[in-house]
């Protein structure tokens, strides 16, 4: 995902959320063979909060776990 310095708190919050091109294709290729997890120093967002990010760009069903310096 790419992280726009303008936007402050939980980045599911932000105006604007983007995931980085490809990124789609190539996780949707590793999920299928590998535990895929992101960890992440958002210390204002939890878990479910990063989930949920993910998910306005599609991207949540890929990952396993999600983990951020909050928890």
């Amino acid at each position: 995902m790419w992280d726009f310095p303008k936007f402050e708190g939980p980045m599911v919050l932000w105006e604007n959320v983007e995931a980085v091109p490809g990124i789609k294709e190539v996780l949707g290729t590793l999920h299928l063979d590998y535990i895929c997890c992101v960890a992440s120093n958002a210390g204002e967002s939890t878990k479910e909060l990063m989930g949920e990010a993910l998910n306005r760009v599609d991207l949540g069903e890929y990952f396993n776990h999600l983990f951020t310096s909050r928890e």
